[in-house]
Parts: structure tokens; sequence; C-alpha cells
């Protein structure tokens, strides 16, 4: 049970930093170059996600 709770808890704070990562890459970068980014940066937290299951 403590286990679930860690890996739960992880993974909460793992969709906040990503969160977190995309309210910055929409102040940093131009239009042109958001939507690639944001498409980069959800392909990365897939694969994350795939390599800690």
């Amino acid at each position: 049970m403590r286990l679930v709770l860690l890996c739960h808890e992880t993974d909460v704070q793992h969709l906040k930093c990503i969160a977190d990562l995309k309210k910055k890459l929409i102040k940093a970068w131009p239009m042109a170059n958001l939507r690639n980014d944001i498409k980069n940066l959800d392909l990365l937290a897939c694969l994350t996600r795939v390599t800690h299951a």
C-alpha cells in the first residue's frame, strides 16, 4: 500500500512538473515554435512514463 501511495505521489509531482514546463514554454517561445515544443514535451513525457512503468 505504501509503495502505491509513493508511486501516486511521484506521478502527481511529474504531472505538475510537466504543467510548469508547458507554462514556461508558452511564455518563453514565440507562437511559431510553440506547437512543436509542446508536441516534443508530450512525447518526452510519454517516453518517461513508459520507462518508469
